[in-house]
């Protein structure tokens, strides 16, 4: 069985040279097969998942209901509200509304609203 641990530090920055990043844990050493300042590879557990995400430019809001354009046919589009979750570093998560094979207008949608008849 591998050793398990607990990260207790993570560095700064990644090494630009060595692509490194030190990180920190504490493993119990049965059998002292681990040494100081050793190099390893490791599996960190984030116990994040695959979520759908967007751009904060392909969502809309009006009258208080959240929505994107998705693409219907040849320059046809069509309003779909969805729900939303966590926003991070520009992106949006999708929780309701659309699938992975919806294709959405990421950009400019707002003057594909406005010139709709």
């Amino acid at each position: 069985m591998l050793p398990r641990g607990t990260v207790v530090n993570v560095g700064e920055a990644v090494d630009k040279d060595s692509r490194t990043l030190r990180v920190r844990a504490v493993v119990r050493n049965r059998g002292r097969a681990l040494k100081a300042e050793m190099f390893v590879k490791v599996a960190i557990d984030t116990s994040s998942a695959m979520v759908l995400a967007l751009p904060q430019s392909a969502i809309q809001r009006k009258e208080g209901i959240t929505f994107v354009l998705v693409q219907q046919g040849k320059d046809e589009y069509q309003p779909r509200p969805i729900k939303t979750g966590a926003e991070f570093d520009g992106l949006v998560e999708v929780l309701e509304g659309l699938t992975p094979a919806d294709r959405v207008v990421t950009t400019g949608g707002i003057l594909l609203r406005q010139s709709a008849p």
